[in-house]
């Protein structure tokens, strides 16, 4: 059990969660912050977890739909989404490249797309997918330079421009830090 930004969450033990919640809390803000108002607006958040930004999101969101692939994850998004007494939010238990393209298919769009894939990157159709998918603002939270300097690569050239990017130090004194970076259409 955690607690963080003011929501609590329970987690199993296939669900990750940033160890050092004073940072994670940091990280958390910074999205927030970068998000901006959301008071009308539709978010999506790929690869969710077990809900934490998703969750943060949706308090000042119109509607929020979390996708994660780890089942016992969004199992634990959807209580933490009771637990907290969030209800304008959905997750989706799937792989991002194959939910995105269901979503543009039934005529789904959103205001904002927040990514925080594993160290390996954004999957190369997640990539072609927010290309189409054209939202006017992506968020991308990483751990790993080298997969976000590719997949910024990929997005800019697509149109969209890196407005600011903030590394935020998850392990001191290690090589380890997070990376949220603020894209917006060109």
């Amino acid at each position: 059990r955690a607690r963080c930004s003011t929501l609590d969450f329970e987690l199993s033990s296939q669900s990750f969660f940033q160890p050092n919640i004073a940072q994670a809390e940091r990280l958390y803000g910074l999205v927030m912050e970068r998000a901006g108002k959301l008071d009308d607006c539709a978010v999506l958040d790929l690869y969710c977890g077990s809900g934490t930004i998703s969750l943060q999101l949706a308090r000042l969101a119109k509607s929020v739909c979390g996708i994660e692939l780890a089942r016992e994850a969004v199992e634990d998004a959807w209580s933490n989404a009771q637990r907290n007494g969030i209800e304008n939010i959905e997750f989706i238990a799937a792989p991002a490249e194959e939910v995105l393209g269901q979503l543009q298919s039934v005529g789904r769009s959103f205001d904002l797309v927040v990514v925080d894939p594993p160290r390996a990157g954004l999957h190369k159709r997640v990539r072609i997918a927010l290309a189409e998918l054209h939202p006017p603002k992506i968020i991308y939270v990483s751990c790993n330079p080298y997969t976000l300097a590719e997949d910024l690569e990929y997005l800019v050239a697509g149109g969209y421009v890196v407005e600011r990017m903030q590394p935020v130090d998850m392990f001191p004194q290690t090589p380890h830090c997070e990376v949220v970076s603020e894209l917006t259409i060109a």
